[in-house]
């Protein structure tokens, strides 16, 4: 063999390694490849054994992360049945579609998540956001046309501490005049009045300012559209 047919054999091995190299790579960094011929092997494949085989890998799946039980009277074919109606997989080729995605992608696979989701309802295990408790219920719904007027969770809670403050400014106080003792609306004007006045005093014109008597009328107006709309 000639020098020059030595150099071109070595080079032939040196390409088929790294296309070696590379194909292993590329199947080291696709998660949970299945190493088969899935595509050849899916061509033949009916509806009914697609679905079997994909409860059957999904099932693997589960298993790997300990997640394969499920509440009393419900499978693991009942999870992939509701996976497929959520995509409308009623023929071949999207259950392929799906057969491979899965095979591909595995745990990373977004029929996989949605599985995941599906079994976090049957179990009622399903995280919420903490901003759902502040979420805004119509207790007595009532729409006028396009305006909303319906009595809503903060509203009641709105009335409930109005409430709580006028009782408490009604059992506080003496009821009558003509004495140095408030009564009661004296001392709830006074309360809303000082609540208004001295933080915008503090804050803007300091203890020698006139700020207090400048802007009371517009910051009480504010405030007491701010309580009734709240309330509304």
């Amino acid at each position: 063999m000639s020098p020059t047919e030595i150099g071109t054999y070595v080079s032939s091995l040196g390409l088929c390694k790294s296309i070696s190299t590379l194909i292993f790579i590329r199947a080291a960094w696709i998660p949970d490849l299945d190493q088969t011929n899935y595509r050849e092997k899916i061509s033949e494949i009916g509806a009914e054994t697609l679905r079997g085989q994909l409860s059957d890998r999904f099932e693997f799946l589960l298993k790997e992360k300990g997640l394969q039980h499920l509440p009393e009277g419900y499978t693991i074919p009942y999870v992939m049945n509701q996976v497929h109606n959520n995509n409308k997989t009623n023929d071949i080729p999207t259950l392929k579609g799906i057969w491979e995605n899965v095979n591909i992608y595995g745990l990373h696979s977004q029929y996989y998540q949605e599985a995941l989701d599906i079994m976090d309802d049957l179990w009622g295990a399903r995280t919420h956001s903490p901003l759902e408790q502040f979420s805004i219920l119509p207790l007595i719904p009532m729409n006028i046309g396009n305006l909303y007027f319906s009595f809503t969770n903060p509203s009641l809670f709105m009335l409930l501490t109005l409430s709580l403050v006028l009782l408490l400014v009604h059992f506080v106080t003496k009821n009558g005049g003509g004495n140095p003792v408030p009564n009661a609306w004296q001392s709830l004007v006074e309360f809303i009045h000082d609540f208004v006045s001295n933080p915008v005093n503090e804050q803007i014109g300091g203890l020698s300012g006139n700020v207090k008597q400048k802007f009371f009328p517009r910051i009480s107006v504010t405030f007491t559209f701010s309580l009734f709309r709240n309330m509304i």
